[in-house]
């Protein structure tokens, strides 16, 4: 299942944290565009870990921004099917449309690209105070840093679903290893409905500097994948 959790990489940056406010003011986003976080061309890289070991750190690349403008900042990223074999990369290219074609994203594609790699490219809102994106039937998803313990988002899906996640920790203090230090995160998590064609639980650590900091998975097959992200150039 190892290229199921390879396709979940990309997934993280499709839909992860499936969560906003039925409030439209509480879905509305402020705060500073031009922040260091968002620079283009700068990139992130991602650490992984399936099932307690650690994945190729050529099996995924770092993601990337290619373009940022009024804060939709657009990221590319890719997967190298060459550490694949041929039944994981044909899996993972059935089971990538099925979860596009389940939560009809908005701003958000995959292709095969060269070198026998699966590109990916998405479109996300960030600002100082947090990040919006549309990945759930195109409707805008709003999380933000500020946001305390106990909150709840929700979205009233086209099919009449309602999908809930929570801010379920905010310590305010430096207690998350990130690297070789600590810091501040918020810990929110989503339970996926019974129908998703992969998920099961997706937990997610955000941080008002470096952004999304962590994200853990489980999948219905109970795999279990844990990835933490690092903002080169902000650290």
């Amino acid at each position: 299942m190892k290229n199921r959790f390879l396709f979940i990489f990309i997934s993280f940056t499709l839909f992860t944290i499936m969560a906003c406010n039925k409030d439209e003011n509480t879905n509305s986003l402020d705060g500073a565009t031009d922040i260091k976080l968002t620079e283009v061309d700068s990139e992130t890289g991602v650490s992984a870990i399936l099932n307690g070991e650690p994945l190729p750190k050529d099996a995924v690349s770092d993601v990337k921004i290619i373009s940022r403008k009024d804060g939709i900042v657009t990221y590319n990223g890719s997967i190298n099917g060459n550490k694949l074999t041929t039944e994981q990369k044909q899996r993972l290219l059935n089971t990538l449309p099925a979860l596009v074609d389940y939560y009809k994203p908005k701003d958000a594609s995959f292709k095969l690209g060269t070198n026998n790699t699966i590109e990916y490219t998405f479109k996300v809102k960030v600002t100082s105070e947090g990040f919006q994106h549309s990945f759930i039937d195109g409707k805008p998803m709003t999380i933000k840093y500020g946001d305390p313990e106990g909150k709840e988002y929700k979205i009233k899906r086209d099919n009449g679903d309602e999908l809930v996640a929570k801010v379920t920790e905010k310590t305010g203090k430096d207690d998350f290893p990130y690297g070789f230090f600590y810091i501040k995160t918020s810990k929110i998590e989503f339970t996926s409905p019974d129908n998703d064609p992969a998920f099961k639980k997706t937990t997610a650590r955000i941080n008002h500097k470096f952004g999304l900091v962590y994200l853990e998975i489980e999948d219905k097959d109970k795999n279990n994948l844990q990835m933490k992200f690092f903002p080169w150039h902000v650290l």
